[in-house]
């Protein structure tokens, strides 16, 4: 007589008694290869800049008059539309601070996440579209 394949159910230590590591070992495995690479911000168009959701529903930029002196802040809560919280320390941020954090953040998109950007203030300036003021270099 023959012997037939066992189609009967195995319990769950015969099935994973397979001489290969264990499902826990190779996930472990995948999360360490996942977090090994480098980490990039999402993409989007050029024309276009992006930021945390939380810090544009937020008022972390403010429109505070630029002839008033700012204020220096000390883990100030900043008000937030919707849930979420953002708490503050440093000069106070106003609307031509926001266009350069979008813009160096717009640099950085391409680059893995901890990478230096690096880039001319000539160049930075221009890309925001802001005049060019030409100075002449003082002898003494």
């Amino acid at each position: 007589m023959r012997d037939l394949p066992d189609d009967s159910p195995k319990k769950d230590s015969q099935r994973l008694d397979t001489g290969t590591a264990p499902f826990s070992e190779t996930f472990e495995d995948l999360l360490a290869n996942l977090a090994a690479r480098p980490k990039y911000l999402p993409e989007w168009p050029e024309g276009q800049r992006a930021m945390p959701n939380e810090i544009l529903r937020s008022a972390l930029f403010n429109c505070r008059n630029r002839n008033q002196s700012r204020q220096f802040m000390k883990d100030v809560e900043i008000a937030v539309i919707g849930d979420g919280q953002v708490f503050y320390r440093g000069e106070e941020l106003r609307q031509d601070d926001e266009l350069v954090w979008l813009h160096l953040v717009h640099l950085i998109k391409k680059l893995p996440l901890g990478e230096c950007v690096e880039f001319t203030p000539y160049s930075f300036v221009r890309a925001l579209n802001w005049p060019v003021i030409r100075s002449r270099s003082l002898k003494a």
